[in-house]
């Protein structure tokens, strides 16, 4: 997969996890057993990753930097969702636990395509 459509596919997997948290943040905060603004705060950030994403997709010039950058955070999210998993097991509820866990799959694939896809800039 190109590394721009890899991004616009990062793009949308981002922006729509954080619009549903964004706007659905009072049930999803008693869900996952977190306050409201947390869950409105994570959304806004995957929002805000998400634009970024978008703009590094669609201008000209793709940096092999950037990608690499996009990677590292999308690799530091595993990592923290691990960490969290681990270390602070009842931090959340099982639905908060489960859906934290099911987001390390996909993103872990956008970390190791993204990096791969950055040594092809190279």
């Amino acid at each position: 997969m190109p590394v721009r459509d890899l991004l616009r596919l990062n793009a949308i997997f981002s922006g729509a996890a954080g619009l549903t948290l964004f706007i659905l943040n009072r049930p999803l905060a008693d869900v996952f057993g977190l306050r409201r603004g947390v869950v409105a705060a994570i959304g806004v950030g995957l929002m805000i990753y998400a634009a970024d994403l978008t703009v590094a997709a669609v201008r000209n010039g793709l940096h092999r930097t950037l990608v690499l950058l996009f990677a590292t955070a999308d690799a530091a999210w595993v990592l923290a969702a691990i960490a969290i998993l681990v270390a602070w097991p009842n931090a959340l509820s099982i639905a908060g636990r489960l859906a934290l866990a099911a987001t390390i799959a996909p993103v872990a694939a956008f970390a190791a395509l993204q990096f791969r896809g950055a040594r092809r800039l190279a």
